[in-house]
């Protein structure tokens, strides 16, 4: 029985579900170590997290310039936000959120500096 087991839930499977947990809370310990003021901590972060949030910011923005500012932005938000980080939510919902309302944020941004302003598409009337 055990053989069977092993040949439907490979041993890499079963690790797989607890590297979940534990990048979890390897997030979570460099929050903490964060907060009290390690920045290799925060170097930590933004090499793991990094490439998604640079991707998932181009994704919504479609501009690449913009994508790395609102990466850049982002990690300087968890940075300020280390000393009152609660780890109710994972660490990567409360980051990614982070990055989507910067996105939004930055398409307002556009859009205000886009609309004309009253009269002024009336020249010299």
């Amino acid at each position: 029985m055990e053989a069977v087991y092993r040949a439907v839930f490979p041993r890499r499977s079963r690790s797989r579900i607890f590297s979940v947990t534990d990048n979890e809370l390897n997030d979570t310990a460099l929050m903490a170590r964060l907060a009290a003021g390690d920045m290799e901590a925060l170097g930590d972060l933004v090499g793991k997290h990094q490439d998604r949030v640079l991707s998932l910011s181009y994704r919504v923005l479609n501009d690449w310039h913009k994508a790395e500012d609102v990466g850049q932005e982002a990690f300087l938000r968890v940075h300020r936000a280390a000393s009152n980080y609660k780890s109710t939510a994972r660490f990567t919902t409360w980051l990614y959120r982070i990055v989507v309302n910067l996105c939004f944020d930055a398409q307002r941004s556009q859009a205000r500096k886009a609309a004309p302003l009253d009269g002024a598409s009336r020249c010299g009337g």
